[in-house]
């Protein structure tokens, strides 16, 4: 049932499920439901990181808004480069959208950055998290972000089923993705 799944990952009161067919599918149903968040010169920060399947669904909303992408580098040593953030104008920022763990080295995101960095600020926290939840156990109510996606058979499980994770509160905010 939808209320284990939920409680699996600690996010029963705070997140509804969304099913989709795989992560892209949950990944483009956000871009499109908070498209209207998003207005020209705005900026929307992903990372060198990214799969296509989180990076064209919002090159298409900077496209269409007339926002700027900004991709988080990598350093020497494979990890991001947060501190980027720190020049970019806050109240500018609408939404970080991130793959938790990179599928080509393992390396995974300090959330606790990105936390500390958007607190107080109004800035969505969505997570592809589809490579971290088949090697580990992940509890949304820790990292705290607005919106998590997955795909089922990165945890070994049937391909064609994925899921958006969103904050309760968000839904209301959506504007629909399909009619």
């Amino acid at each position: 049932s939808s209320d284990r799944i939920k409680n699996f990952w600690n996010s029963a009161d705070n997140y509804d499920i969304l099913y989709t067919k795989n992560a892209t599918e949950a990944l483009n149903l956000l871009s499109v439901s908070f498209e209207n968040h998003v207005k020209y010169g705005d900026i929307i920060v992903l990372s060198e990181y990214e799969h296509h399947s989180n990076i064209l669904p919002w090159k298409r909303v900077a496209e269409r808004k007339g926002a700027n992408i900004v991709l988080l580098p990598l350093l020497e040593s494979g990890k991001l480069d947060y501190s980027l953030l720190d020049g970019l104008p806050k109240d500018r920022i609408k939404i970080i959208s991130l793959s938790c763990q990179s599928n080509i080295t393992g390396y995974c995101v300090d959330v606790e950055k990105i936390q500390k960095f958007r607190k107080g600020l109004n800035i969505y926290l969505f997570l592809d998290v589809s490579q971290m939840v088949g090697h580990r156990h992940v509890d949304f109510s820790k990292i705290d972000a607005d919106a998590y996606c997955m795909s089922a058979h990165k945890m070994y499980g049937p391909k064609n089923l994925g899921a958006c994770f969103i904050r309760k509160d968000l839904i209301p905010l959506m504007q629909p993705f399909m009619l």
